[in-house]
């Protein structure tokens, strides 16, 4: 699954921004079946510090589950995560 998400404006470029996108994650993990999500939040400045702040090892700090975890995309700015077996 593929993902581009506009951030409201109201919610600036911050760490509101950041967790806004952690959340709408957080969402889209619930959908049964999905092997990988490349997900980008626009602006994605905050929301990659914050996921690059939380991650530990397979995991990210407010997500449940362990996943593969890279950067890909043009600018290496959309998050792509990879359930693994648990």
């Amino acid at each position: 699954m593929d993902v581009s998400v506009d951030v409201p404006e109201d919610l600036g470029d911050g760490d509101a921004a950041g967790e806004f996108g952690i959340a709408c994650v957080k969402s889209l993990l619930k959908i049964r079946g999905i092997k990988e999500l490349w997900f980008q939040p626009t602006p994605n400045e905050a929301f990659k510090r914050l996921v690059n702040e939380r991650t530990n090892g397979d995991a990210i700090e407010g997500l449940e589950g362990r996943y593969a975890i890279s950067w890909g995309g043009y600018q290496k700015n959309m998050l792509i995560l990879k359930p693994l077996d648990t």
